[in-house]
């Protein structure tokens, strides 16, 4: 799972599953249209109800979501004066920016024609004035317009189109950027940014074998002989925290935490109660390994979800206020925001592994990174996806679904990561051994012998 809660996500994902009694109740002084800063959206509040538009220099595309829906899903609204609101999951997390408008701007209520010409046009412009990263990338993005314009007329098919924009992203090997589409009743996905050691190594070794039929079949397996290697790892002594997502012990004198997901502690939850799953079961991990000399936390197979989880976790490692990260959305006006460290009133201040692999994505990345700006850390393993950013989510006027990256992270010390991956302190490679299905755990028990024979 990836970092898909830009703006779109705020309204529809992420708050699906929230309390019931949380609704967003919107004052009549603050009835009105609101564009954001960035993202390109606008929502119009009018009697109390919510109706939300994609919008760009150009185009201006109602979306599908109901008022109801908003209301129910949004859980944080701040007025900063009667011409700027905010609105965000917790008073702690991340913060949209919206700006009073007069009135909705005309585009907004024509309808949009969805030829071929037309869709090429409005994903050109989307992807220009939010993608964050083609020089990142080396990307020379008008002159892929260019091309793609000239090969598309009224009468393009759409799985002729679909090529086309598939040409269109080539070389963009970027983990949060897709499109994904119907094609004759089937439904399609443009997706990058595959690992660069573990998707290859799992390919061959499915490729070898006969016994599994197929390849996401063999993925599986793998992922689930991973997780009950780590059993053998702590010699039995295992444990299960927050709806499994964390698994922890000991070997000796380290401590061991495996950290599956940033998302998932808790069955159809807020994040909020998501954070307090998390915050109670560290508060229960480290009263056990509070004394270890040594605590690893493993994010080799961790896959991301939410940024608000992984900072929760930091406060447990520091004791004091530490600057972890900040980010810039492309297209606003917003000054970057910062974030801080909150320190937990007993944490480990005891020496910290952070292991990583290339799987280690997203906002397992920005953990790595707020971990790493703590004294007490070293990070181990190998080099993680390079994929930080949060995804916008986007809706082309013919239905089909865009994310990509408008968000530029940067670790304290002011470096971006995106598009490299977070580098170890020390290289240490976690699938690289012969066999796919022991690589982890062979790894592994070379850096608590590491550590042991204090090589950390």
């Amino acid at each position: 799972m990836l970092k898909n809660f830009f703006l779109l996500s705020l309204f529809i994902t992420l708050f699906s599953g929230c309390d019931e009694k949380q609704r967003l109740s919107v004052e009549q002084p603050y009835w009105g249209t609101w564009q954001s800063s960035g993202y390109g959206y606008i929502v119009n509040i009018v009697e109390g109800k919510f109706t939300l538009y994609d919008i760009d220099s150009k185009y201006c595309v109602k979306q599908e979501v109901s008022s109801n829906d908003i209301s129910e899903l949004l859980t944080h609204f701040e007025a900063f004066s009667n011409t700027k609101i905010g609105l965000g999951q917790s008073a702690n997390s991340k913060l949209y920016y919206f700006n009073r408008l007069d009135q909705l701007p005309s585009r907004c209520n024509r309808t949009v024609e969805s030829s071929p010409p037309m869709v090429v046009d409005e994903f050109a412009i989307m992807m220009k004035e939010h993608y964050a990263f083609f020089d990142l990338r080396g990307v020379n993005w008008q002159e892929r317009v260019e091309q793609a314009k000239s090969k598309v007329t009224a009468k393009t098919s759409d799985r002729k189109l679909f090529e086309i924009f598939s040409e269109m992203m080539e070389g963009l090997n970027d983990g949060h950027l897709y499109i994904n589409a119907t094609l004759d009743g089937e439904p399609q996905r443009i997706g990058y940014g595959d690992s660069r050691i573990l998707k290859p190594t799992l390919d061959k070794a499915f490729n070898q074998q006969s016994k599994i039929e197929t390849r996401s079949e063999f993925g599986m397996e793998w992922y689930k002989r991973t997780l009950s290697n780590v059993e053998d790892l702590l010699n039995g002594e295992i444990n299960y925290s927050a709806n499994n997502q964390i698994i922890w012990g000991s070997v000796d004198d380290i401590g061991y935490i495996k950290i599956r997901n940033m998302y998932g502690f808790i069955e159809d939850g807020s994040l909020s109660k998501e954070i307090d799953v998390v915050s109670k079961s560290m508060d229960t991990i480290l009263r056990e390994l509070g004394r270890k000399s040594s605590i690893v936390i493993d994010l080799t197979t961790n896959s991301g979800g939410s940024d608000e989880i992984g900072r929760a976790i930091a406060n447990y490692f520091t004791d004091k206020r530490v600057k972890l990260y900040s980010h810039s959305t492309l297209g606003s006006t917003e000054a970057p925001q910062e974030y801080f460290s909150k320190p937990s009133k007993t944490p480990y201040l005891g020496k910290v592994i952070i292991y990583t692999s290339d799987h280690t994505v997203s906002a397992a990345e920005t953990f790595t990174m707020a971990m790493k700006a703590l004294p007490n850390v070293i990070h181990v393993g190998t080099t993680t996806r390079g994929a930080l950013s949060d995804i916008l989510d986007k809706t082309l006027s013919n239905g089909w679904e865009v994310g990509l990256s408008n968000m530029t992270y940067l670790d304290n010390d002011g470096k971006l990561w995106e598009g490299i991956g977070v580098v170890p302190d020390m290289e240490l490679g976690v699938f690289t051994n012969e066999n796919i299905f022991t690589s982890h755990l062979v790894t592994t028990r070379q850096l608590f012998n590491m550590l042991k024979t204090e090589q950390l």
